[in-house]
């Protein structure tokens, strides 16, 4: 059995980090996107397949959150 690398990256909705995710996914990793922008995930898994990520709508700074 052969598993996926899983990488986990913050800010991914947009810009620098959903390029980031897009490399990730390209490479063969899961990725677990995390972002404050609730309308990014519609994008991620639209443009990424939800067989190669999972988003998590929160902030890092909010330790509750985190959790």
């Amino acid at each position: 059995m052969s598993l996926r690398p899983i990488a986990i990256v913050t800010g991914a909705a947009k810009g620098i980090g959903k390029a980031i995710c897009e490399k990730l996914v390209t490479d063969g990793y899961f990725v677990v996107a995390v972002d404050q922008d609730p309308d990014g995930e519609a994008g991620l898994i639209n443009d990424l397949g939800k067989d190669c990520v999972e988003y998590a709508n929160m902030s890092i700074c909010m330790e509750q959150q985190v959790k």
